[in-house]
C-alpha cells in the first residue's frame, strides 16, 4: 500500500500511529492530488495486478506510441479518468511509481540530442546487429548535419513495425521513459511512456481511497 502497511480499510483507526517516512513526507502538501502530482507518475486501471504484464503492450489506448512500455501521467486527475474507463476490472484503480531515480526525457530533447543518438548507434552496433548498419546511418547523419532532418527516418527502425528494439536500446543508454506531455509526439496526450515497466516499483491504491487517507493525516 502506499503509505506503509495497512490491513483495515480507511476509517477511524486505519492510519498507524508511526506514519512512514512517505507518509510524513505526504503532510507537507495541502492535498493529495498535489502530493501525487509533486512525486509520482501515475497509472489508472480498472485492472487490478501487481506487474505490468508485458503481453498487454500495445494492446490499449494509444497502442505504445512511444514504444513498448506503459503510459503514465503526472496528473492525477488523468489517471483517475482513465482508472474509470480502462482495463479489465470493475474498481479503479491508480498505480504510482516514484519520479526519484527515473531518467525521463522530453520527447524534443531527445530528438535533439546528437551525443545520445552517437551512444544509440554505438549500442546498435554492439548489441543489435540485425539493425543492418543503422549506426553508421545515424553517424554520418550527425556528421553532414543532416541529423534533424532524417532523425524520424532513422528512429523509425527501432519501432514494433521494423525491429521492434527501441525500449530495449533506450535501456542500454540509460533512458527510462520519454514524455510527450505537450503533445509533440505522434499526437500524444496521455503523458508519459515508461520502458520495461514491469520492473518499476510500483505503488497500488483505490481511487476513492487516497482524499481519504489525507483527511485522516
Amino acid at each position: 500500500v502506499l503509505f506503509g502497511p495497512r490491513t483495515a480499510p480507511l476509517g477511524k483507526g486505519a492510519i498507524p500511529r508511526k506514519l512512514s517516512p512517505l507518509a510524513q513526507e505526504a503532510q507537507k502538501f495541502k492535498t493529495a492530488e498535489e502530493f501525487v502530482d509533486a512525486k509520482f507518475f501515475t497509472h489508472g486501471s480498472r485492472a487490478k495486478f501487481d506487474v505490468f504484464d508485458t503481453a498487454k503492450f500495445q494492446t490499449g489506448e494509444g497502442m505504445g506510441g512511444a514504444g513498448r512500455g506503459a503510459s503514465f501521467t503526472n496528473r492525477l486527475a488523468v489517471a483517475k479518468q482513465y482508472a474509470s474507463k480502462y482495463g479489465e476490472g470493475t474498481d479503479p484503480y491508480l498505480y504510482l511509481t516514484r519520479r526519484e531515480g527515473l531518467n525521463i526525457m522530453k520527447v524534443d530533447a531527445f530528438r535533439r540530442d546528437t551525443k545520445l543518438w552517437l551512444k544509440i548507434a554505438d549500442t546498435l552496433d554492439k548489441d543489435f546487429p540485425k539493425t543492418e548498419g543503422l549506426g553508421n546511418k545515424i553517424r554520418k547523419a550527425i556528421k553532414d548535419k543532416k541529423f534533424n532532418q532524417l532523425q524520424e527516418e532513422l528512429e523509425y527502425p527501432l519501432h514494433w513495425d521494423v525491429h521492434d528494439i527501441f525500449d530495449d536500446v533506450m535501456e542500454k543508454v540509460g533512458v527510462d521513459g520519454l514524455s510527450f506531455l505537450d503533445g509533440t509526439f505522434r499526437g500524444s496526450n496521455t503523458g508519459v511512456t515508461i520502458f520495461k515497466p514491469e520492473k518499476l516499483k510500483l505503488t497500488r491504491i483505490r481511487a476513492d481511497q487516497l482524499t481519504d487517507f489525507f483527511n485522516q493525516v
